[in-house]
């Protein structure tokens, strides 16, 4: 008694000085916060570089500052094009990780601040893809003189290593188990090369992206696409030097940035960071809203993590509660970009959103991919719009479960096992599996496929017998997927908002943001107060190791994923 007590008292003297320090660290963030002056004829800075995420779920903190998601970049767009104060934008795109349809969105929002009479200017330095594809949008792209400046565009590649053959050697086998022959995750466990099905899924589903993202550049830059096929396919060196940018038709003009600030007028002043900008004329709210949620993630049971990039039903649950509860919102966008996961936690969620669908229009964006799990989530959906650059589809089922059976061997382990039941004891990862355990296995496999089709067929209005051509795991393109009816459209967020409003029958509306941004402190607080941790508070050596066997069985349970 006396040790849970003191086990008491220390959680909650530790809790109270995790508190102070992070009440200290929020309260001096907040009193460095400066408010930034707009002068007239500012230019926004948008310098960007690494990750983008499509949307940032931290909120500004001491220990999270000014970072800002897709979603985040394109709102500040899209409040400058209309702020009389800002007349240009200069990009400084560098290294950026970000998906292709999160750079389409913010592309969306700097073609609408050009629409209202305004310039977009791109400065580069040393540039990847990514950075050159939005580096196009702009009106000018002006691009370092130094030798050591330069332009890396690539193209598309998907690298997958084979360790069959490693893991044979140390005596481990990875049974992988599918339904869908084009299925591919996981093969690279129990296989040493690619499979001619994904060799085909892969080959034509990076072809396709390719000329895609060729076709978008070559309409910015006005080059015909045969001319930049020739630069991507046959120049003779991985970096495109300045005086080759400028024949090509890639880059404008040859500045330092310096020399870009006089050449353009500039002045530091007049040159503001997007992190810091606010137009002080916010955005009014109206009567009525179109709720934006943002479904971003690996799609997972919650287990006391932070729920940052990932998606469970009870992290849907909490955002969907807070949209029904806000009588404002008529209609819901699920912004999702998902390449799926757990098929029960899929399941689960779509039942969810079908509960949503009962009370208001429910519009998909798919965003950078809405693949397998992903999809099902979608499937749905009251309307389906995919972003051009979208991946989607996958519409099977793979479990792996991995055996240690050779390497117990080479290492003289001997397992016994005395039991009473058939399935008792069904998976010793030290033992050859049981057939009828494998059995079972692909039963469950093929039981989840067939409903993965029955909900994709249901929610697409697809008789059931056209569906297997269309399932096997596939991963589509957005245009292969409009064909084969999987979406109802091609278009941005902005598409997909209008559409809502149009089911809902409004016309005048305002959009908001789910989920809600939150702290680092609330998060951690949130996982200092898991009730397992508390729970184990006091206990005894017996229920501790209970608690654990059983989250062992849990774990090594193979539950399919899609």
């Amino acid at each position: 008694m006396k040790k849970k007590w003191f086990g008491l008292g220390c959680l909650t003297s530790f809790i109270i000085v995790i508190l102070v320090i992070f009440l200290l660290f929020n309260s001096l963030s907040k009193l460095g916060k400066q408010k930034v002056e707009v002068a007239a004829g500012s230019t926004l800075h948008l310098r960007l570089q690494g990750q983008i995420m499509e949307y940032n779920e931290l909120a500004e903190t001491a220990f999270a500052k000014n970072v800002s998601g897709g979603h985040e970049i394109v709102s500040k767009i899209r409040t400058a094009a209309t702020d009389d104060k800002i007349n240009s934008i200069l990009l400084e795109p560098s290294y950026i990780a970000a998906g292709y349809a999160t750079c389409n969105e913010i592309i969306a929002a700097l073609d609408y601040f050009q629409k209202n009479g305004k310039k977009v200017y791109a400065y580069l330095e040393n540039a990847i893809d990514t950075d050159y594809y939005l580096a196009a949008a702009a009106d000018h792209i002006y691009m370092n003189p130094s030798a050591s400046a330069g332009l890396v565009l690539t193209g598309f590649s998907s690298n997958i290593n084979y360790y069959k053959n490693l893991l044979d050697k140390i005596g481990v086998e990875m049974k992988v188990i599918h339904a869908g022959q084009y299925k591919g995750t996981y093969e690279n466990y129990n296989r040493n090369s690619m499979s001619a099905a994904l060799r085909e899924n892969l080959t034509e589903l990076i072809s396709n992206r390719y000329q895609v993202t060729l076709q978008n550049i070559a309409e910015n830059r006005q080059i015909a696409v045969t001319k930049l096929n020739e630069l991507y396919e046959n120049r003779d060196y991985l970096f495109i030097n300045q005086q080759q940018a400028i024949d090509s038709g890639l880059v404008d003009q040859l500045y330092s940035l310096p020399e870009l600030y006089d050449h353009l007028n500039i002045t530091e002043k007049r040159l503001i960071d997007y992190r810091q900008y606010q137009n002080s004329k916010q955005k009014q709210s109206s009567d009525q809203q179109i709720a934006v949620v943002y479904l971003n993630g690996n799609i997972m049971p919650a287990a006391g993590s932070f729920g940052i990039n990932s998606l469970s039903l009870a992290k849907l649950d909490e955002i969907l509660d807070e949209v029904e509860n806000n009588s404002k919102v008529k209609a819901v966008v699920l912004r999702i970009n998902s390449p799926g996961g757990s098929a029960l936690e899929a399941n689960l969620m779509l039942n969810r959103i079908k509960e949503l669908q009962k009370k208001m229009p429910v519009v998909v964006s798919m965003a950078n991919v809405a693949a397998s799990g992903g999809y099902e989530i979608s499937a749905s959906a009251d309307f389906i719009v995919a972003d051009k650059s979208s991946i989607t589809g996958s519409i099977g089922v793979v479990g792996m479960i991995p055996n240690f059976s050779g390497l117990s061997q080479k290492l003289e382990i001997n397992p016994e096992v005395i039991k009473k039941g058939k399935f008792a004891g069904f998976y010793n990862p030290l033992m050859e599996f049981d057939p009828d355990f494998i059995k079972s296995m692909e039963k469950s496999m093929n039981d989840v496929y067939i409903e993965f089709k029955q909900i994709v067929a249901e929610g697409r209005n697809i008789p059931f017998t056209e569906m297997e051509s269309r399932a096997q795991g596939r991963v589509y393109t957005a245009a292969k997927a409009l064909e084969l009816n999987l979406v109802d459209e091609i278009g941005n967020l902005q598409t997909a908002v209008e559409k809502s409003a149009d089911l809902a029958g409004i016309k005048s509306y305002s959009t908001v943001n789910y989920p809600r941004k939150k702290s680092m402190t609330e998060l951690v607080f949130n996982n200092i107060f898991d009730k397992k941790l508390v729970a184990s508070i006091g206990q005894s050596k017996l229920e501790k190791e209970l608690s654990r066997s059983i989250e062992f069985y849990e774990a090594i349970k193979a539950e399919p994923i899609q």
